[in-house]
């Protein structure tokens, strides 16, 4: 396994867009984000408490990092055609990789920006909580930072399947920013909500890790606006789980029948 990371290391270390899009990724979210959190401190008063304490502080991070974790998907996308575009895969087999070994590094990437996702995200709510609450409540809610991981590999596990199927780094990444950002998603969600009923849209691929950590209230707001008892978090635990799970297996499956 190490040797697989060290190999991938040997590729990424004098790649400029990496160290570019990590930084830009992990160097200003916890300033913003407390900032963001002043902001709304200042501004709402009483109701902001709501927001700026424990634990929904931890939830407030999560719904801000699964915007920036765009970046990442996109680094994953670019690394992944890059080996497409510069036959890199097929050098890798050439000298002595198995298919399963180039995949397992992939993986191994996307695990460990996940992880760095997390540890980010979570600088930002320590900050935060130092800056705003007592760091004696921190404990609260602390079971979101496992969720932010888990939000985290299922976008990246998701721009890795789309890198290893459509292969071109510009068509991958816009593609993922159709649905991620520009709205795809949401106009997914809204349409299956209301004319499928319940919260059948909440299952869409991403948007299941999104609701493992959603902003701070949104269950009791969505309850009053539509009259229905929101979700048991569990729920979408295993929803997220089997969408990582299908990323994966659907990648794997991929890059056993690619035609290097």
């Amino acid at each position: 396994m190490f040797n697989l990371l060290y190999v991938e290391w040997l590729k990424v270390k004098k790649y400029k867009a990496f160290w570019i899009i990590l930084g830009i990724f992990a160097v200003p979210f916890p300033i913003i984000f407390m900032e963001i959190m002043k902001k709304i401190d200042e501004k709402a008063g009483v109701v902001g408490v709501m927001f700026t304490a424990f634990p929904s502080i931890w939830q407030m991070s999560g719904f801000w990092s699964s915007i920036n974790l765009v970046l990442l998907a996109m680094l994953v996308i670019l690394m992944i055609t890059n080996e497409n575009t510069y036959r890199t895969i097929r050098q890798n087999i050439i000298d002595g990789w198995s298919r399963e070994q180039f995949f397992t590094a992939k993986l191994l990437q996307v695990i460990m920006l996940s992880v760095l996702a997390t540890i980010v995200a979570t600088i930002a709510g320590i900050i935060t909580g130092v800056a705003l609450d007592d760091m004696h409540n921190a404990s609260k809610g602390s079971y979101f930072i496992f969720y932010i991981f888990l939000q985290s590999l299922c976008y990246l596990s998701a721009a890795l399947f789309i890198g290893l199927y459509v292969k071109r780094a510009a068509l991958a990444i816009a593609i993922y920013f159709m649905y991620v950002v520009i709205g795809g998603e949401f106009l997914l969600q809204f349409v299956m909500n209301k004319y499928l009923g319940g919260y059948v849209g909440n299952f869409l691929p991403l948007q299941a890790s999104d609701e493992l950590v959603p902003f701070p209230n949104m269950d009791k707001l969505s309850k009053e606006v539509t009259g229905k008892a929101p979700l048991d978090p569990s729920i979408y635990l295993i929803a997220t789980l089997v969408y990582i799970g299908l990323f994966i297996f659907l990648s794997y499956r991929k890059m056993k029948k690619a035609d290097l």
